[in-house]
């Protein structure tokens, strides 16, 4: 029998910039502001909060606490986000980017780290209450970043796509007291990382991120530009001819 997509009816209201109603604090930060002129966001996380579960450090760490402004995509949703911020560290893991949080033992976060002496292009995923994080040195502190909520069929599981491009700092844009949404321009994107995500039939909040686990000696990130909508084309596709 005939049975309709439902998923092309895309149930959400896209989400630009970080003034939408649908957007929520998971452990809101003391210092925080909305730019009235250009719309961005400012966070300045408080000390010691993070997200971090288990792996390789001792003592035990274990993190699920820092600042995230999301919002709630439903399980059956397919969506992308595209995020444009600066980070401006101080302290060893200083960072900022996008967070996916399922629950606290399933969650995921990408962006930009501050670690031993240098920023890092930074994605950590968790799963079943287990961290596991990548990095590469970065050669800037600004970024473009794209995460894709992708549901490929069921016996792949609910997964995502990190793809990330360069962004100049916004100082050094024109016009710097226009939104940041009018400013958009073509990226070039390129993949770093496509993992599983085990959240089940569990919604994901998704959206920008900072902290600073060590301790908040100034530092401080500036999110340019945020739009959450229908999920987009990858930079990377799967391979129509692959067989087993």
């Amino acid at each position: 029998p005939f049975r309709l997509c439902l998923r092309a009816l895309w149930a959400m209201d896209p989400i630009a910039g970080f003034s939408s109603p649908a957007l929520e604090w998971s452990y809101q930060p003391t210092s925080w502001r909305i730019d009235d002129a250009s719309g961005e966001l400012q966070i300045t996380p408080d000390t010691g909060r993070d997200y971090w579960s288990r792996t390789y450090y001792s003592p035990l760490l274990v993190k699920a606490n820092a600042p995230g402004l999301l919002a709630k995509v439903p399980a059956e949703e397919e969506v992308t986000l595209e995020l444009d911020f600066t980070l401006r560290p101080v302290e060893q893991f200083d960072q900022a980017g996008v967070l996916v949080r399922v629950d606290d033992s399933t969650w995921a976060k990408a962006g930009i780290e501050y670690c031993d002496g240098a920023p890092r292009l930074s994605c950590v995923v968790t799963n079943h209450g287990f961290s596991d994080w990548s990095t590469t040195v970065l050669d800037s502190l600004s970024l473009g970043i794209r995460v894709h909520k992708l549901l490929p069929g069921g016996d792949q599981g609910p997964c995502l796509v990190v793809e990330v491009a360069s962004t100049p700092a916004q100082a050094e844009e024109e016009e710097p007291t226009e939104p940041a949404a009018k400013k958009q321009k073509a990226k070039a994107w390129n993949f770093i990382r496509i993992a599983p995500l085990r959240s089940g039939d569990k919604p994901w909040h998704m959206g920008p991120f900072a902290a600073s686990p060590i301790e908040q000696r100034g530092g401080s990130a500036t999110f340019h530009f945020m739009r959450i909508g229908p999920k987009l084309a990858t930079a990377h596709q799967t391979d129509p001819g692959h067989t087993a």
